[in-house]
């Protein structure tokens, strides 16, 4: 009888896993490892392929190049956790705590991280296509040259979430807070960001074009050599937002007060106010 099959409704203790692990049993795919508690254990490269995994306690866990894809992770413990290279496509981790875990270069396309911590988490170059993280809390993470296009953030908390040279194409920031976030040189192409929070952020050199920034709080925001041909800002405030040098042309600023703001060497060819 094959693992997934004796497991697939029994759990599998703690013991068992770390014991068939030792022996060099890798592949635990479709078993119910609910409630199971592995801290500090290794079981890097392990197959839990369709796993599940709820509630379990996996703090400060070594789980490098793991296969986790479609595996149901919801509320589950992974504080300080190390989750490098691993993959967990389309897998569910909502509401899971991956606090100062890290996931640099894992592939998380279309997974679920609604409500998940993963504030200082460690997601550079990690793949987060189409993962829907509304209500999650990125503050302080690192996401350099994550690609996050078409992703879900919607109500997420990034503040001061370091977001430089990442791809955000088509992604949803609506009502984010994205306070002192570092932006830097990112993709934000058709992005949107309707009553986001940005202010103090810096999204200098960054790419915002046809960006959806209605309502957004832009103040003290830097926009220094970033392109906004044709986005959208009606309605956001602009107090004291640097746009020097940057690329303003056919951007819809009818709504806002850009007294205060810098336009210093910026081009506002065919701007609506």
């Amino acid at each position: 009888m094959q693992l997934h099959q004796k497991y697939a409704e029994d759990k599998m203790n703690a013991e068992e896993i770390l014991k068939l692990y030792a022996a060099g049993k890798q592949d635990f795919q479709g078993i119910n490892f609910d409630g199971i508690h592995l801290a500090k254990a290794d079981l890097s490269v392990a197959n839990f392929r369709g796993s599940s995994f709820i509630g379990a306690d996996l703090t400060e866990a070594l789980l490098l190049g793991v296969n986790l894809d479609k595996a149901d992770l919801t509320r589950a413990i992974l504080i300080k956790s190390n989750l490098g290279s691993s993959s967990l496509k389309n897998a569910n981790l909502t509401e899971a705590n991956l606090y100062q875990s890290n996931l640099l270069g894992a592939d998380l396309t279309g997974s679920k991280l609604i409500k998940a911590n993963l504030a200082e988490t460690g997601l550079s170059l990690s793949d987060l296509v189409d993962a829907n993280m509304s209500e999650a809390d990125l503050s302080k993470s690192e996401l350099l040259e994550a690609n996050l296009s078409g992703a879900n953030l919607s109500k997420a908390r990034l503040f001061q979430t370091n977001l430089c040279d990442s791809k955000l194409i088509g992604s949803d920031f609506s009502q984010a807070d994205l306070s002192e976030a570092n932006l830097i040189g990112a993709n934000l192409s058709k992005a949107i960001f309707n009553g986001a929070n940005l202010n103090q952020a810096n999204l200098a050199f960054a790419n915002l074009s046809e960006v959806m920034l209605k309502k957004a709080n832009l103040n003290q925001a830097i926009f220094d050599r970033s392109g906004l041909r044709n986005a959208d800002l009606r309605g956001a405030s602009l107090s004291q937002t640097d746009f020097q040098d940057a690329d303003l042309s056919g951007v819809n600023l009818i709504g806002t007060d850009l007294s205060k703001a810098n336009l210093e060497g910026a081009n506002t060819t065919n701007i609506l106010i």
